[in-house]
């Protein structure tokens, strides 16, 4: 049961990107991202890339 919702969400997820590739239309819409350009936030990106970087 569980793989199925979690396939179906990712199939879903995917549809919405694909919609809307910048995030700018309804963001955070079916609990997805609500940043610009799909960033989990703004500052979890800038970490990520200090640390990664």
């Amino acid at each position: 049961m569980w793989g199925t919702y979690t396939l179906q969400k990712r199939n879903y997820i995917i549809f919405i990107k694909k919609l809307d590739p910048t995030n700018s239309l309804n963001p955070g819409i079916g609990q997805t991202e609500k940043w610009k350009n799909w960033q989990s936030s703004p500052i979890k990106e800038k970490l990520n890339d200090e640390l990664h970087g």
